[in-house]
């Protein structure tokens, strides 16, 4: 049985423009049922240092709202990561991203933390305008809390994506994403989204 949701995602990002300097960035989730109601909306401002090349720091603060059954659900975050360059080659390039989450949910008293690890391999098609994509990102959940996180794997989301670079300043991306959740106390859970983006420069 397929269970239809449409997410939406704004990223808006002034990226550092030479190491040593700071961006602000805003990102904006937000989920809905097929009837039109909102699911979930998300935000979660902060901003990009250049280390170096290659390498970029961020932090911010996350707000999570859900619609559920029962009490809404309200979650906030501090995130910290480092997203780097590892190797490159044949036209293959390979990057990583590691976050850090510091969880709160309302009406509870423990606070979590998880680890995100993201790693990307994309290869752009000589001599056309696509650049091919895929990767995994593990959840790894440090504490057990009392709002539900279990210590261990808690999820992996692996995504599958061609991107299209229509001219200088505007990207459309179709994709694929595979969603699995590790389920401490019933069955495995695992989901399939179809992805479509648009990236535009400023």
């Amino acid at each position: 049985m397929a269970e239809n949701q449409v997410w939406t995602s704004i990223d808006l990002t002034a990226g550092p423009s030479a190491d040593g300097q700071l961006g602000p960035r805003l990102e904006i989730n937000s989920r809905y049922e097929p009837d039109g109601a909102p699911s979930r909306i998300e935000l979660r401002p902060g901003v990009t240092y250049a280390l170096r090349p290659g390498v970029e720091l961020a932090g911010g603060y996350y707000w999570g709202h859900t619609n559920q059954s029962g009490p809404d659900r309200n979650e906030h975050r501090l995130w910290q990561q480092a997203s780097y360059d590892i190797a490159r080659g044949g036209g293959f390039e390979v990057s990583g991203r590691t976050r850090m989450e510091q969880r709160y949910r309302e009406s509870f008293d423990d606070t979590g933390a998880r680890i995100r690890q993201r790693v990307t391999v994309s290869y752009k098609v000589p001599g056309t305008p696509f650049t091919l994509s895929a990767g995994p990102e593990v959840y790894f959940e440090l504490f057990k809390t009392d709002w539900g996180a279990e210590t261990g794997l808690s999820e992996v989301r692996t995504k599958a994506r061609i991107d299209w670079a229509v001219s200088e300043t505007l990207e459309l991306s179709l994709g694929y994403l595979n969603q699995f959740q590790n389920e401490q106390d019933g069955p495995d859970e695992s989901d399939r989204h179809i992805l479509i983006g648009l990236s535009k420069a400023f």
